[in-house]
C-alpha cells in the first residue's frame, strides 16, 4: 500500500471514530475505496488493522470497496486477501459491479457482504430494457448469495422507484446529496441526531440510503422455494399447536420437574412457530425489521433466558458468561434478536463434538454490544466463508440443516444496524460467532416477560 493509501485510510478511520464519539446514538459506518495497487499488497490486512487500532474505530464500522475488475485480475489472490480482511471483522463490497469480467463461479468464492451496481446501469433507468434486465438478474444473484445490493448513481426519483421495484434495498447518489466535506457531513449527522430532517429523501445508512419497497417489486430467484415453505409452514403449525396445548396441561402437574419441562416445551413450541413464521417469505421480509416494533431490550436478560432453555434440552455443557455491571440495552425487535441468537447457539450445539462446551458471553462498550457464541466444532474453512451466509447455502452438504439459519441471523442483525461476525478459535477447530448490535444509551431496557421455570 502506498503512502497516499495509508493516509486516506487513517484519516477516514479517525474521522469516523470522532463522529462516533461525538454522536454515540448513531451507528456510524464508513466506506473506503481500495485500489488495485493496495490489493496487490500482502500487508493490506495488517495496515487496515493498524489504522483501526490507531483510531479506535471498530472493524465492523469499516467497509472496504474494491472494483469488480480489480478483484478479477487475480481471483485466487483476491480471495485469500479478502478472507484475511473478513476474518478481521471489516465488511467488503464489490464496487462498479456489472462492468468487469466477473463470473458467478468466482463471485461465490469471494467473501463479500455487498454488491454495488454500477451507475451506468442506473443512469439508463427506467427506460433502458437491457439495463433493467441485467440489474434484475444481479439483484436476484445477490439475494441468493445473501449479499446486500447498493444501487449507485441515483439522481432522479424515477430511477429510485425503478431500482426499488427491482428489489434493491440501498441506494446512493445526488438524489440525496452531492459529495460534501467532512465538516459538512458531521454537521448533517449532528442535525440528524437532534431529530432534524436534513436529507431530502430517506435516511442514509452505512454505504447508501435505505429504500422503501414500492408496488410491483419483482420476485427473487428463490420465490418458488419460498412458496413451498409457505405450504410446509401450514403443515407444521397444526401439530405444533397440539404440542403446545399438551405442554400447557403438563404445567398443571403436581410435580415440579414436570412443570419445568412443560414450560420449556411450550417455549420451544412458541419459538418454532415464530421461526416458521419468519422463514415463510424469507426473501424480502427478513432484513427490513419494522422500527416501530423495536424497544429498548435488556440483552443480558434475553440471552439468559435463551441459555436457560437450551440447558434443559442439550446434553453438552453450555456455559453462560454473564456480564458484570449495569444492564446492556439495545433497541430491538426482541423476537427477531432472540431468533438470531437461538440460531447461532443451536448451530454450535449441533455441530460441536458431543459433550463439548459451548460458551456464550456478552460484552459491550459505549457503541456496540457483542453476544459471542464459541464452540469446539470443525471450524470454518476460509474457502467456505462466502457460503456461510448464503440463502439456502451450506458449506457442508453432508451435514444437517437447510442453509437458512445463518442467512436469517445476519439479515436480522443488519436490519438492526449490526452484523454477524465469525472468526476461528484455533487452527482447524472451533469458531466464534458474534451477534453485534448498537447499544442504546440512557434508556431503560424493556422488561422481558417469560413463563416461570419452576413451581
Amino acid at each position: 500500500m502506498d503512502e497516499l493509501g495509508d493516509l486516506i485510510l487513517q484519516t477516514a478511520c479517525a474521522a469516523a471514530a470522532h463522529w462516533r464519539d461525538q454522536l454515540p446514538d448513531l451507528p456510524i459506518q464508513l466506506a473506503v475505496n481500495v485500489s488495485g495497487r493496495q490489493l496487490d499488497d500482502p500487508t493490506l490486512p495488517s495496515r487496515v488493522a493498524a489504522a483501526l487500532d490507531a483510531s479506535g474505530l471498530d472493524a465492523a464500522s469499516l467497509w472496504l470497496e474494491i472494483t469488480e475488475s480489480v478483484l478479477m485480475r487475480n481471483p485466487t489472490r483476491s480471495t485469500a486477501l479478502l478472507a484475511e480482511l473478513k476474518a478481521r471483522g471489516v465488511r467488503l463490497a464489490a464496487d462498479d459491479f456489472g462492468t468487469g469480467y466477473s463470473s458467478l463461479a468466482y463471485l461465490k468464492t469471494f467473501p463479500l457482504d455487498a454488491l454495488k451496481i454500477d451507475r451506468s446501469f442506473v443512469s439508463a433507468m427506467p427506460t433502458g430494457p437491457q439495463e433493467v434486465a441485467i440489474t434484475r438478474a444481479v439483484i436476484a444473484v445477490a439475494d441468493a448469495l445473501g449479499l446486500e445490493v447498493i444501487a449507485e448513481g441515483i439522481e432522479r426519483g424515477d430511477q429510485r422507484d425503478c431500482v426499488t421495484a427491482l428489489g434493491a434495498a440501498l441506494g446512493q447518489g445526488y438524489l440525496w446529496s452531492p459529495a460534501v466535506t467532512a465538516d459538512a457531513f458531521a454537521a448533517r449527522l449532528s442535525a440528524e441526531d437532534d431529530g432534524a430532517s436534513v436529507w431530502s429523501e430517506p435516511e442514509p445508512t452505512s454505504s447508501g440510503t435505505r429504500l422503501e419497497p414500492g408496488p410491483g417489486s419483482e420476485a427473487s430467484a428463490d420465490e418458488r422455494v419460498d412458496a413451498l415453505l409457505e405450504e410446509l409452514a401450514h403443515e407444521i403449525r397444526s401439530p405444533l399447536a397440539v404440542v403446545s396445548g399438551y405442554a400447557g396441561l403438563i404445567q398443571t402437574s403436581d410435580l415440579a420437574e414436570a412443570r419445568i419441562g412443560g414450560a420449556a416445551i411450550q417455549r420451544a413450541a412458541h419459538r418454532i412457530d415464530a421461526i416458521v413464521g419468519q422463514v415463510t417469505g424469507v426473501g424480502r421480509r427478513i432484513g427490513r425489521s419494522d422500527p416501530a416494533a423495536r424497544q429498548p431490550v435488556d440483552l443480558g436478560a434475553l440471552v439468559d433466558g435463551i441459555v436457560a432453555d437450551f440447558g434443559l434440552i442439550t446434553s453438552g455443557e453450555l456455559r453462560w458468561v454473564e456480564p458484570a455491571g449495569p444492564a446492556i440495552s439495545v433497541s430491538a425487535d426482541a423476537t427477531q434478536i432472540e431468533r438470531a441468537i437461538t440460531n447461532l447457539i443451536s448451530n454450535a450445539v449441533r455441530f460441536g463434538p458431543r459433550g463439548a462446551p459451548v460458551v456464550v458471553a456478552l460484552q459491550a462498550d459505549n457503541v456496540w454490544a457483542d453476544v459471542e457464541i464459541s464452540d469446539e466444532g470443525p471450524g470454518v474453512d476460509p474457502a467456505d466463508l462466502s457460503l456461510l451466509f448464503c440463502k439456502y447455502g451450506r458449506a457442508d452438504r453432508a451435514g444437517p440443516g437447510s442453509g437458512l439459519g445463518l442467512y436469517l441471523a445476519r439479515r436480522i442483525a443488519r436490519a438492526h444496524g449490526g452484523d454477524i461476525l465469525v472468526r476461528p478459535r484455533t487452527v482447524g477447530r472451533g469458531s466464534t460467532f458474534t451477534v453485534r448490535l448498537p447499544v442504546v444509551a440512557d434508556r431503560a431496557p424493556q422488561a422481558r416477560s417469560r413463563p416461570p421455570r419452576s413451581g
